[in-house]
């Protein structure tokens, strides 16, 4: 049976009550002797709390377009999408760009070729500015087109100079592409394998590339800050967690020597501020903890209102994601609770629209929050849907984390019973996916000597569990593994008899 499509109903809730306003006008402009109709369908989707194609035929069963509902369906969808772009509430530089390219191609057609050049040479500084390489090769291949178009003793050397900029362009281009690659390369080995032991030569063979070494030389942004995104995923993958923050710091002075840059990478520079949050508190950095929560701070003052859905999701997401890390390193239970409902009321809310990276580390650290908190059953629910909902292929190392912490959430539920089957299909999981190391094994073993254990072997099993954590803490898999969860302070909340969170307030 066909699945009937909600992208009209997801399409009209993200907009914002000014775009639904300004969509109305548009619709009455423009879609003359149907305007009703279209109105009248987009109402009746707007009221739904959720999708439900039966409930909106009875609701539209007195109107005369319902026997061709979805080609209205069709049809409204595509024109919101106009109405949006025709009034776009966050004005892009390409948008700016494209409208005087826009402009200027209706004067060739005119043969208003002067005029045309003026929009031409407005688009040309913008895009210079922006280092908007192909929208420059674009404007130059225009205005070659009117100086050949209209020739006269400068022909020569206009089409020269223009010949000479598209050769400046090209290069810069070129060199921008390369270094695209290589940052996409180190992203792509560290994010989605995480082992830095098994992809060790890949890592050093992208940064023996002589292209990094000429970040001094170089005068664009652009080039400039894959060359930094490339530093830092190296020593992210390596775990030098001083010198990630030192490239984080690096990357947000950058963008301060070009804040004109700002409202054109919005994203990479929201998530830049949220990462160096995040590791100034992991270093107990109280300085630049303060100084990164200024600029977000200051951030979300200047685009509020600005942005669209899709930003402001993202901007709420990463804000979450370091507050519910701070609330748990810092033990601020309370405000970690709260964050954790926001978090769970996110992700219910924007579902699909959350990156699917984003989401992974919004579970993973709330189902973390949760089990320090002693609330198992909402760990388990968070894990549960980590693991079921996330391909294992992506983000290996925090997949195959969620299954192993999985079995820990079971164990302080008392699910004995399911832990037996669980507890072996998870070892044959680890195994085949060759990530079974000491720490995954102590964890392992553990389990299988307390599902068969009495009472008295317990905090016996608990002290070699421990054991077996301490012998293994300082290899690289094991770091990278306790890096998630201190297993090893778990270990000792046990044998203490100690809720984790009061060793985390002592400091043990």
């Amino acid at each position: 049976m066909k699945t009937v499509s909600d992208d009209l109903f997801r399409l009209v809730k993200s907009l914002t009550p000014l775009e639904k306003g300004y969509f109305k006008k548009f619709a009455a402009r423009n879609t003359p002797g149907e305007k009703n109709n279209y109105i009248i369908l987009f109402d009746a989707v707007d009221n739904m709390n959720s999708y439900d194609e039966e409930l909106l035929c009875r609701k539209l069963k007195h109107v005369s377009f319902t026997k061709q509902l979805p080609v209205y369906k069709n049809y409204l969808y595509n024109l919101i999408l106009k109405s949006l772009f025709s009034n776009s509430t966050y004005e892009t530089i390409d948008l700016k760009i494209n409208e005087l390219i826009q402009n200027s191609s209706i004067l060739i057609r005119k043969a208003m070729h002067k005029e045309a050049l003026k929009y031409l040479k407005k688009a040309k500084a913008i895009a210079a500015k922006f280092e908007k390489s192909k929208s420059l090769l674009e404007i130059l291949a225009m205005e070659r087109s009117i100086i050949m178009s209209m020739p006269d003793k400068h022909t020569y050397d206009s089409r020269m100079k223009l010949y000479n900029e598209e050769l400046l362009i090209l290069k810069s281009l070129e060199k921008q592409l390369k270094l695209s690659w290589l940052s996409d390369d180190m992203v792509l080995h560290v994010e989605f394998k995480g082992d830095y032991r098994v992809k060790e030569k890949e890592i050093k063979k992208i940064m023996s590339d002589p292209v990094l070494k000429e970040y001094d030389k170089l005068k664009d942004f652009t080039s400039k800050k894959f060359i930094l995104h490339i530093h830092l995923f190296e020593q992210f993958a390596k775990e030098e967690i001083k010198k990630v923050h030192y490239y984080l710091k690096k990357e947000i002075d950058l963008v301060q020597d070009y804040k004109f840059m700002i409202p054109s990478i919005i994203r990479t520079y929201i998530q830049t501020l949220i990462n160096y949050l995040l590791f100034s508190n992991i270093l107990k950095d109280r300085n630049n903890e303060a100084y990164a929560l200024k600029k977000i701070n200051e951030l979300k003052r200047n685009i509020k209102s600005k942005i669209p859905l899709d930003m402001e999701i993202m901007l709420l997401s990463n804000i979450c994601y370091a507050e519910i890390i701070i609330s748990t390193n810092n033990c601020g239970m309370h405000k970690g609770r709260v964050t954790a409902k926001k978090i769970e009321e996110l992700l219910s809310k924007y579902s699909s629209e959350i990156p699917l990276a984003l989401r992974v580390v919004l579970l993973i650290n709330t189902a973390k929050f949760w089990f320090i908190d002693r609330n198992f059953e909402n760990a388990l629910r968070m894990i549960n849907c980590m693991i079921n909902e996330v391909p294992p292929a992506f983000k290996q190392d925090l997949y195959d984390f969620s299954k192993l912490f999985q079995l820990l959430i079971h164990f302080e539920l008392g699910n004995f019973i399911l832990l037996e089957n669980t507890v072996e299909s998870t070892y044959r999981f680890l195994n085949n996916r060759k990530s079974l190391f000491d720490v995954e094994t102590a964890i392992i073993e553990f389990l299988r000597k307390m599902l068969r254990a009495q009472e008295n072997e317990y905090k016996e099993i608990y002290e070699e569990l421990l054991l077996n954590l301490e012998k293994s803490a300082d290899k690289i898999q094991s770091k990278i593994t306790m890096g998630n969860f201190n297993f090893i302070m778990w270990a000792k909340s046990k044998i203490m008899n100690k809720p984790i969170i009061e060793l985390m307030k002592a400091g043990n």
